[in-house]
């Protein structure tokens, strides 16, 4: 027998015991308040960070959804402007189309309002103008006048002149010198006319009729200003 004291020991089979079940972890394994701690942080950083993704998820969403709400609204707006814009046109166009209508009716208003009173105007010039003529070249109208009418007449009867009392000795004069140079004129007569005024003359004879008074003539200018009216 051994002289060594016996030692009372203890024997350990495995490590399922739990006194030493964290005998052989490193301390990063071992669940304690710093491991609990730590874990705690990994949850909330993972948290924050799924959070931040979802946030900009709903921001970039809600970004497109205002996108798209403001090209619908420019694209209603300008529709609405369209219409607005047409709608306007029409407006001018019917205004415009109404102005027309009377303006052109206005100047047919005027135009009947003042024609008597245009044509007066110009019968007075025509007159006063005929009047100075025939004061400088009376012999010469005259004459011209009456060869025109009796040339047109070509009568085998009667003629009767028709002048005014002042135009009666030139008259006289005139249908003396025609029958000197046709002698084929038949008889001519000389007759005072209240209605003929200087410068006019009215041949008639069996065959018909020549009006080449002052009133005829400016029937005649009357009736190209009728034409020239109705024209513009």
């Amino acid at each position: 027998m051994s002289s060594t004291p016996t030692c009372p020991a203890r024997v350990i089979y495995g490590l399922h015991s739990r006194e030493g079940a964290g005998l052989n972890r490193p301390p990063s394994m071992i669940w304690n308040n710093e491991t609990e701690d730590h874990y705690m942080e990994q949850v909330r950083q993972r948290a924050q960070q799924m959070a931040k993704e979802i946030l900009a998820q709903a921001l970039a969403e809600a970004e497109g959804i205002r996108a798209g709400a403001r090209a619908e609204g420019f694209a209603a707006g300008q529709h609405e402007a369209d219409a607005l814009v047409q709608a306007e046109k029409a407006k001018v166009g019917a205004f415009l189309g109404t102005l027309q209508t009377a303006i052109v009716a206005e100047k047919d208003r005027v135009y009947v309002e003042h024609k008597q009173c245009l044509f007066r105007i110009l019968r007075l010039a025509f007159e006063k103008t005929l009047g100075v003529m025939l004061d400088e070249q009376r012999e010469q109208v005259l004459t011209t006048l009456f060869e025109e009418a009796v040339s047109q007449l070509q009568a085998n009867t009667c003629i009767t002149v028709h002048v005014c009392q002042a135009d009666l000795a030139l008259a006289t004069t005139l249908a003396g010198q025609s029958r000197e140079r046709r002698s084929d004129l038949p008889e001519v007569r000389i007759r005072v006319s209240d209605n003929l005024e200087p410068g006019g003359v009215r041949i008639e004879s069996g065959d018909g009729l020549v009006d080449n008074s002052v009133a005829a003539r400016f029937e005649q200018v009357r009736a190209i200003l009728d034409g020239y009216v109705e024209n513009s």
